[in-house]
């Protein structure tokens, strides 16, 4: 399913097409991004990890291009408990939501050490769905 994910969006627009949250030293995202190149899928920036500390910032990009794809993957400071800042960064790769890439997000969203955002799920303004909104591609199933 994940290779699915990454074959369906092959248009090599350049828009990300997964983010990790909580990324700590980007093990995930390196090993993605060495798959989705063996399997012909490359294109800068594929991969957005992102981590709250500089230090784990840091690893990831030392990781990434020690392994072959650091410039598959864009590393970016972001508390991913912050619903602005998850908009700002869906803003950032995809525009505003008045533009032509409306419903354009993500397609694949993955993470480690995100226990906070399952609290209270059952609630519709619960920080998984408020993530996930602001996240996910509105356009792909």
């Amino acid at each position: 399913e994940v290779l699915d994910a990454i074959r369906s969006k092959s248009d090599n627009s350049g828009a990300p097409i997964a983010i990790e949250l909580g990324s700590g030293v980007g093990f995930p995202s390196v090993a993605l991004a060495k798959t989705m190149k063996h399997q012909g899928y490359f294109h800068s920036h594929a991969i957005v990890a992102t981590d709250s500390s500089k230090a784990s910032c840091a690893l990831i990009i030392q990781n990434s291009y020690q392994n072959g794809v650091g410039n598959m993957i864009n590393v970016t400071e972001l508390n991913h408990m912050e619903y602005s800042s998850l908009s700002n960064l869906r803003e950032h790769f995809f525009g505003n939501f008045i533009d032509e890439k409306i419903g354009e997000g993500f397609n694949l969203i993955f993470g480690s050490s995100l226990q906070g955002l399952f609290y209270e799920t059952s609630k519709t303004n619960a920080k998984l769905w408020r993530t996930l909104d602001a996240l996910l591609s509105k356009t792909d199933p």
